[in-house]
């Protein structure tokens, strides 16, 4: 028989968040929440058996992988893939969807080759400009797509999903993720204009 030994923890204090303890309301909970743009590192809980010390993960479909390990793995396809854009999708494609899901939002990737493996094609040439020189990291908050009068067309990655989002510099106005979802939001600019 195995005996499972969990040690008392304190309760996790966040710095600029409310303590958390048993019997917490659940707006505190709400509001000390830790957003989780598109991708993070899987949390870790120490738990004990019989006296070693492993590391559980809360989500078991994350992956682990260290800066080092992505960026071996985005050299590689890099390298494989070249100036091909199809290729560099379909080496994405290949990866384990964890791995993937962290390389899309990572700083080894940039913007355009993310928007390229979601869209499989190539925006506007000030859209391509703009999305290459933003590292795919930024994806998280969104990268500016365009400006229309009084409208801003971001692209971002969220969950693990794209994103193009129509806002009015203050705020969101819609969201569209569909495969055809910047002209779809070309187009509710176009109706609310």
């Amino acid at each position: 028989m195995i005996m499972l030994v969990v040690p008392v923890l304190r309760p996790l204090h966040i710095p600029g968040s409310t303590p958390i303890s048993p019997g917490t309301h659940p707006h505190v909970l709400e509001k000390n929440r830790v957003p989780r743009p598109g991708i993070c590192p899987a949390v870790a809980l120490p738990i004990c058996i019989r006296r070693s010390h492993i590391r559980v993960m809360q989500r078991e479909d994350e992956a682990d992988l260290s800066q080092g390990d992505l960026a071996d793995i985005a050299d590689a396809i890099l390298e494989r893939a070249g100036e091909d854009f199809d290729a560099l999708a379909g080496e994405l494609d290949m990866l384990d969807p964890a791995v993937r899901r962290q390389l899309l939002v990572s700083d080894f990737l940039n913007a355009f080759q993310v928007y390229y493996y979601f869209y499989r094609k190539v925006p506007g040439e000030l859209e391509q400009e703009r999305l290459l020189l933003q590292p795919a990291s930024a994806l998280c908050h969104g990268v500016l797509l365009a400006e229309m009068d009084l409208f801003v067309v971001i692209f971002r990655v969220e969950e693990g999903r794209p994103v193009i989002s129509v806002g009015d510099g203050e705020s969101i106005l819609a969201n569209f993720r569909e495969k055809d979802a910047y002209e779809k939001a070309l187009r509710f600019i176009d109706e609310s204009g």
